[in-house]
């Protein structure tokens, strides 16, 4: 009995380690970031005054880049040093707003709030494609 509450103690102080540790809130956004389906998103670019719904192919595209993402491409902004961005992505999931934008930074060319806290994406495919947008 004793070596069952051993190792379930074990077991419950290394998830808790994992989730409080310095990949914990990194871990969190990128399994949030390929779990978000196109189905359950609504999208919209937008660059200086103008926004653009996007389509169902534009969202499986994105979708598919979003997946292409690995936790050593995300940087947390712990300063919230940054630029004013041009362009970006507006996301609606699940009735919550979040913004992926333009930021330019030497963590990533893209930025995103989850969770209260400032992360920097480095992705060029996702970068090409908001810079790209509207050219296209």
């Amino acid at each position: 009995m004793k070596k069952i509450i051993s190792i379930t103690f074990i077991f419950s102080i290394i998830i808790l380690l994992v989730g409080c540790g310095p990949y914990g809130s990194k871990a969190k956004l990128l399994d949030w970031l390929h779990s978000v389906s196109h189905d359950d998103i609504e999208a919209y670019f937008w660059r200086n005054n103008a926004e653009h719904l996007l389509s169902s192919n534009d969202l499986q595209s994105r979708m598919i880049i979003f997946n292409d993402i690995k936790i050593e491409d995300l940087t947390e902004d712990k300063e919230l040093a940054g630029i004013t961005p041009e362009y970006g992505l507006r996301l609606i999931v699940n009735e919550q707003d979040y913004h992926i934008n333009q930021a330019d930074a030497p963590g990533g060319q893209s930025e995103i709030s989850f969770r209260n806290k400032q992360w920097w994406i480095e992705n060029t495919e996702l970068y090409d494609f908001m810079r790209n947008f509207f050219e296209n």
